[in-house]
């Protein structure tokens, strides 16, 4: 019953980390010179002192993969022209995928697939550099997926914001995509129907892009606070969380992150803590912490 929602939520994680500017090594001489300036700029990034982003993100989200600073134009220039190339292959292999399973099965939950794979695809398509620039991105844009309870929210911001909104809708009349309109708050959003149980977000506020996932139960208070309406009281821009990182693992701010295992997990053991993921457990109908005696559960928590 939960796939309506799960599948689209990997396929948003894909396209968080299409928009994130995220590379292998470069042994170019420029890139070379400009990796120590990168992690000298790690503290500042990590903290949110270069980025306005982090403010949205919760202190205690249990996953973030944060892109906070621009990788060298001169590294970028070379790339462009690979990276065409890669997105050209992968959106070709997405669509036959995507098409496969329209095909195999006409069921809610292949629909659903179908059309995760192919916004996933259309991901492929925008982040050519040409067409970067017709939504209002650009390849030094900064960007950060992050969880609110379990649900991914992505941020990236805009070089020209008046853009985004306009060319996104235009988008969806070539994908035959069925938006809707409404608000939370200020923020006013479209919403694209994956089957009954959730739906596909996405707003420009605040000078960002900012798409999400959202069950069909949600309320305009949980759907503000998902497209930022309502910041966190505490967020990563206030704690000093991605900086002890960076400082440990010798992260640069191009590339910060972690996945807190155990905190997810104690949401599925123990139930959920706040309205949002309170939202997810109801649209499944049953929490998993019902299926688990103590025992099972102080044996997974141990792990």
């Amino acid at each position: 019953m939960t796939s309506n929602l799960f599948r689209p939520l990997v396929g948003l994680s894909v396209v968080a980390m299409l928009l994130s500017a995220c590379g292998g090594d470069d042994e170019s001489t420029e890139s070379a010179t400009a990796a120590p300036a990168a992690k000298a700029a790690g503290a500042s990034a990590a903290s949110g002192g270069a980025s306005p982003l982090l403010a949205y993100v919760p202190a205690d989200t249990p996953y973030v993969f944060a892109s906070l600073a621009p990788l060298p134009k001169g590294y970028l220039d070379k790339m462009a022209p690979l990276n065409n190339k890669v997105a050209e292959s992968m959106s070709g292999m997405l669509a036959g995928v995507s098409a496969t399973i329209e095909q195999d099965a006409g069921d809610d939950d292949a629909e659903s697939a179908a059309l995760a794979l192919r916004m996933v695809q259309v991901a492929m398509d925008i982040m050519k550099p040409d067409t970067m620039k017709e939504f209002g991105f650009s390849m030094t844009s900064t960007s950060v997926i992050y969880g609110n309870g379990l649900l991914p929210v992505l941020r990236v911001e805009l070089e020209q914001p008046e853009k985004f909104m306009p060319r996104f809708r235009t988008l969806a009349e070539e994908q035959s995509w069925e938006l809707e309109d409404a608000t939370a708050g200020d923020i006013a959003y479209v919403s694209a129907a994956l089957g009954e149980e959730a739906a596909i977000l996405v707003a420009e506020a605040d000078g960002m892009a900012v798409i999400t996932l959202a069950p069909g139960v949600f309320d305009a208070d949980n759907i503000g606070v998902l497209l930022g309406d309502k910041k966190p009281a505490s967020s990563l821009a206030d704690v000093d969380k991605l900086t002890a990182l960076a400082d440990k693992y010798d992260m640069i701010p191009q590339g910060l992150g972690y996945l807190d295992l155990q905190q997810i997990s104690t949401t599925f053991i123990d139930g959920p803590r706040g309205a949002i993921d309170s939202a997810i457990f109801e649209m499944a109908g049953e929490s998993p912490a019902e299926a688990l005696d103590d025992v099972c559960k102080a044996e997974i928590k141990s792990l």
